[in-house]
């Protein structure tokens, strides 16, 4: 198993566009010298891949890599899928198709998924440091799945 354990973003590089659109026209000038400086001030010196996201929340939760791409629609594959899927979306600049393609759904379920966890990962996100790992936000996010999105 490749190596988790890497510091990650606590949001996603997109976001950075949101930050960017605060700024005053003057600031703009030079927008890749802009970039860099915010992801430098955020410490992201790299995104995790989506197999160490898979692998991360697998080992999280006990079941099988391969899992996550199985057709199994049951609590104990579907909850670590749709973490999955959503921290994929969240630590990395994937889109949902490729995101899809990763756990052999459609785009609309990796969409509907990540929209539905959400509310799991700002409540995750304020609990975590800044320097945490794939594997801390797994956890967590198992952890406190039902306290925040109820059952499934």
């Amino acid at each position: 198993m490749s190596d988790v354990s890497e510091t990650v973003p606590g949001a996603r590089f997109g976001s950075i566009i949101n930050e960017i659109a605060r700024w005053g026209s003057s600031e703009l000038i030079n927008l890749s010298h802009a970039i860099g400086e915010i992801v430098d001030r955020r410490g992201a010196a790299r995104q995790p891949s989506l197999k160490q996201i898979k692998e991360a929340v697998a080992a999280a939760s006990g079941i099988a890599v391969e899992d996550m791409s199985s057709e199994r629609r049951d609590r104990d594959v579907k909850r670590p899928r749709k973490v999955a899927m959503a921290l994929c979306k969240h630590l990395t600049l994937a889109g949902y198709p490729r995101i899809a393609r990763a756990f052999g759904r459609q785009p609309g379920s990796a969409q509907r998924a990540s929209q539905q966890m959400e509310p799991l990962i700002a409540y995750v996100g304020k609990t975590l440091p800044g320097d945490a790992t794939v594997k801390d936000w797994a956890v967590n996010m198992l952890a406190a799945y039902e306290q925040v999105v109820g059952q499934d």
